[in-house]
């Protein structure tokens, strides 16, 4: 129990820096069998554990969708240091799957890792974050995502204007709808994650694509706009319970008022007349009979 507890180094108020191999010097006073381990870090580095990627179709999207698994995995990986130490293949898969548009993920509620600087002591996780972390891609990416602003704030508008979001309107256009809020939600979780104030120098090199105020103002929109669909979507399947048994009900009269008709019992009085039920009538034959012989003079 001693060993569980004892003192790290990490926390002292003399050493500032992180110890040398923390944390899986920690994690080690744990032992788990290695071939469980890395049972555990294969399924969550191949598969999609939580299906979520038929939540999230785009292709842009698919890191958003294994964003829970990869934070899992980040922590297993101390666990097994080996392979953040030396196996480069595993680790280019890791990030080329979980990590090719993101360094920094939630590890969570409030707690925030920036993988270029936990990384950074382990060679195969710091060569494999390289290929995504160019300086190149880096403004790309926040290029891509600080031009969508503009673009997911100019439909939210049109959303959100009164009397747009109705039954008739959300039940055509429910995929368009679906589509943008997914867009907005994943573009302002990139964002907050990668605009944090410990990346104020990074923010400043690439102001012109993305300011603080956008960033609340789409928060607080797409909050709106989540809050509104939510609450329409909830009122129509409130409703369809009842439309169901209105429309039940009529059936059922109809299909017996079909059979007393057939029965000889009832005219089918709800039927109106039209033009076909007319052709067949004598009135009809001779004002056709009129017209045509009026066409060939």
């Amino acid at each position: 129990m001693a060993g569980l507890v004892q003192f790290t180094g990490y926390s002292s108020a003399t050493i500032r820096k992180r110890p040398l191999g923390y944390p899986e010097s920690l994690f080690k006073r744990v032992q788990f069998p290695l071939n469980a381990t890395s049972m555990i870090i294969g399924r969550l580095r191949s598969d999609d554990v939580f299906n979520q990627i038929r939540s999230y179709p785009l292709p842009e999207h698919r890191s958003t969708a294994l964003s829970t698994q990869a934070q899992m995995l980040y922590v297993c990986l101390y666990f097994a240091p080996h392979i953040l130490h030396s196996e480069e293949a595993i680790m280019r898969e890791i990030v080329d799957k979980h990590f090719p548009d993101n360094w920094i993920i939630t590890l969570y509620l409030g707690f925030t890792v920036d993988l270029q600087i936990e990384w950074e002591p382990y060679p195969a996780g710091r060569a494999a974050l390289a290929n995504t972390t160019q300086p190149k891609l880096i403004e790309g990416l926040f290029k891509r995502h600080g031009t969508k602003i503009p673009q997911i704030l100019q439909q939210l508008d049109v959303y959100l204007q009164e009397g747009t979001l109705d039954e008739e309107y959300i039940l055509r256009n429910r995929t368009k709808l679906l589509d943008w809020l997914r867009l907005s939600n994943v573009t302002l979780r990139w964002l907050m994650l990668h605009t944090r104030k410990a990346n104020s120098k990074l923010l400043d090199a690439y102001a012109r694509w993305i300011s603080q105020s956008d960033i609340l103002l789409l928060l607080m929109k797409t909050a709106q706009f989540e809050f509104t669909l939510k609450n329409s979507i909830k009122g129509i399947l409130e409703a369809q319970k009842e439309k169901f048994e209105e429309s039940r009900k009529e059936s059922n009269e109809r299909v017996k008022e079909l059979s007393e008709v057939f029965a000889g019992t009832k005219p089918l009085i709800r039927v109106q007349q039209n033009d076909l039920s007319k052709a067949g009538s004598p009135k009809y034959l001779i004002r056709l009979k009129r017209s045509i012989l009026m066409k060939k003079l």
